[in-house]
């Protein structure tokens, strides 16, 4: 993850057409489900520790040299859930030589061990971004995403997995699946920090801003312990602390341009962000994968 982090860095500065100083950026996180299944094969490479050192040296990469950027870090799911996805040759064969320690346990102590390093997974990322380490500047926020963690997957009426929402491995999503996940982040996006829901279901709302609330959250302007309207001020020196924010009347207005400006193209956007479809590829370990760009110039570390 921090050499992703950097190179995503060098990508954004190079990107054409990009102002990178002044451009708005959405980067979306999702990692962590191929270092799961490869946990009960080498503990000390894929603890709750080694995840955790990875994703924050990423995220202070990116804290320290990315102006302008809201930062979606989206929690892992229940792994034990592929358990269910075991139906078929394919799916069985699959998740035997990619995943098996979440989709075949050893025995029950060893579900309840990939239970318990999951939680850990993430909680200590949670709780490090709830500490306020990346809310020293307007212009700049981490915020966690928890909507998959109690997430079932999608079923038919007759109570079987409904593989269309998944890829050719059982594992990763379709197209479709994605889209669906596009809409989940958009609407958690848009949750108070801390009221964020755990669980997504088919055919929920579309949620849109408000005037009331016509920005995106962080733990700044619509946390439980908020300081109201600080994200999105006017201008930043990127890299430096701020410990005395805008005033509430500037960054309002300045999220409202956001919004407005990202509200179409944005669902595209997160679509490319979120996920990236994998196709048939054995899943590595993260800190070792490539960040890919979509169109619109967003970027992502993909599970």
């Amino acid at each position: 993850m921090p050499a992703q982090a950097t190179d995503l860095i060098s990508r954004l500065k190079n990107e054409e057409g990009m102002d990178f100083e002044n451009d708005w950026k959405v980067i979306t996180l999702f990692i962590g489900g191929n270092d799961l299944c490869a946990y009960c094969k080498d503990k000390k490479s894929y603890s709750a520790e080694s995840y955790f050192n990875n994703v924050t040296e990423a995220l202070n990469r990116l804290h320290a040299a990315v102006p302008r950027a809201l930062v979606n870090v989206v929690e892992i799911l229940e792994m034990s859930i592929l358990q269910d996805l075991n139906v078929g040759l394919v799916c069985n064969l699959v998740h035997q030589l990619a995943c098996k320690c979440p989709s075949f346990p050893a025995n029950a102590e060893a579900a309840a061990e990939m239970t318990e390093v999951t939680n850990k997974y993430r909680t200590m990322i949670r709780d490090y971004v709830a500490q306020g380490v990346y809310d020293t500047r307007d212009d700049f926020a981490v915020v966690m995403q928890p909507f998959l963690v109690d997430t079932k997957p999608p079923v038919k009426e007759n109570g079987k997995p409904d593989f269309s929402y998944f890829a050719a491995d059982c594992f990763h999503f379709s197209q479709k699946g994605q889209e669906a996940m596009a809409e989940a982040l958009w609407n958690s996006m848009l949750e108070p920090v801390g009221q964020k829901r755990t669980e997504w279901q088919l055919g929920e709302p579309f949620e849109c801003p408000s005037a009331e609330q016509p920005y995106f959250c962080t733990n700044k302007n619509c946390g439980l312990k908020s300081k109201v309207g600080t994200f999105g001020s006017q201008k930043s020196n990127p890299g430096s602390s701020d410990d005395n924010p805008s005033p509430a009347s500037s960054s309002s207005y300045v999220a409202v341009v956001v919004v407005s400006v990202f509200g179409v193209c944005l669902i595209a956007l997160l679509a490319g962000a979120v996920m990236y479809l994998r196709g048939r590829r054995v899943p590595r370990p993260e800190k070792n994968r490539l960040v890919q760009p979509d169109r619109f110039g967003a970027y992502s570390a993909i599970m």
